[in-house]
């Protein structure tokens, strides 16, 4: 498998460089991070440019901002698969964030367990789509049909 492409969306600095400094040391043939987005106006724009496999969104922006650009990321972007992170694991949060087109979900706590794990299932099921027929994804979105979402809790 290639190495993933991978955006971080987060306004908080410190969060960014250990989430950055920790998959570059730990994981440094299996991902990449290709660059960091701090404000969530400016992460479609950054996705469309670099062109990630996966986005990983804190939904701790200010307000429901995260939400928001988890919505208009899956618009724009359909074949890229989102991971939202929270510091707060609640059935409302992890519900939205799923609505508004996340693939994964998962509390900051959990993210040296958890995270790679979690890319490497997103895109083991996105990356056939995308390789296959990149043409389907125009037509055919993957993520409105429940059983097709990756998740923890459908894995």
């Amino acid at each position: 498998m290639d190495t993933i492409r991978i955006l971080i969306v987060d306004e908080n600095p410190i969060f960014r460089r250990i989430l950055n400094q920790f998959l570059h040391d730990e994981y440094p043939n299996q991902v990449a991070v290709v660059g960091t987005v701090t404000r969530f106006e400016l992460a479609p724009v950054k996705a469309q440019g670099l062109q990630p496999e996966v986005i990983i969104v804190d939904n701790g922006l200010p307000g429901l901002m995260g939400l928001f650009c988890v919505a208009r990321l899956r618009a724009l972007c359909p074949e890229v698969g989102i991971i939202v992170l929270t510091l707060q694991n609640q059935p409302d949060y992890r519900k939205s964030a799923f609505e508004a087109g996340a693939d994964d979900f998962m509390q900051k706590d959990d993210v040296f367990t958890d995270l790679v794990p979690a890319i490497e299932r997103i895109v083991k099921v996105l990356w056939p789509l995308i390789r296959i027929a990149p043409p389907l994804l125009m037509i055919f979105d993957p993520w409105k049909n429940r059983d097709l979402r990756v998740s923890r809790t459908t894995i």
